[in-house]
C-alpha cells in the first residue's frame, strides 16, 4: 500500500502544487488523477510520515541521493515509542520502498545519460 501511495503522490504532487498556487479547481484530467488517490489508512499514513521524515536525512553527493539512513528510521521510531518488533517491521517496509525508489531513480539517470 505504501508503493501505491508513493506512486500516486509522485503523479499528483506537481499538479496539487500548481492548483494551490493558482487557486483554481481541477479540470477533468486533473480530477481523474485526484480521484485515484489511494485510501489513506492510518498504518500507511504513519509509515509515510516515517518515510518522509527520515528521507530528510539522506546523504547527497555528486548529484546522487543516498538511501534513507537507518539511524533516521531508528530515531523516528524511538521518538514515537515504538517497541522493537514494530520498529523492525517499519524499518523493513521503509528499506524496501526506499530501495524500489532508488532503483527507479538510477534507471532514470541511466536513461538520461547520467
Amino acid at each position: 500500500m505504501m508503493m501505491a501511495r508513493l506512486a500516486w503522490e509522485e503523479e499528483a504532487a506537481p499538479m496539487l502544487r500548481q492548483l494551490e498556487l493558482v487557486g483554481r479547481e481541477p479540470v477533468a484530467k486533473e480530477r481523474e488523477v485526484l480521484d485515484r488517490e489511494p485510501v489513506n489508512d492510518p498504518d500507511v499514513a504513519l509509515a509515510m510520515d516515517a518515510l518522509h521524515t527520515a528521507s530528510t536525512c539522506r546523504a547527497l553527493g555528486y548529484g546522487v541521493v543516498g538511501p534513507v539512513p537507518q539511524s533516521a528510521i531508528d530515531a523516528w521510531c524511538d521518538r514515537r515509542g515504538f517497541d522493537l518488533d514494530s520498529a523492525e517491521y517499519l524499518s523493513a517496509a521503509i528499506r524496501y520502498v526506499d530501495g524500489v525508489r532508488m532503483a527507479k531513480a538510477a534507471d532514470l539517470r541511466r536513461q538520461n545519460g547520467g
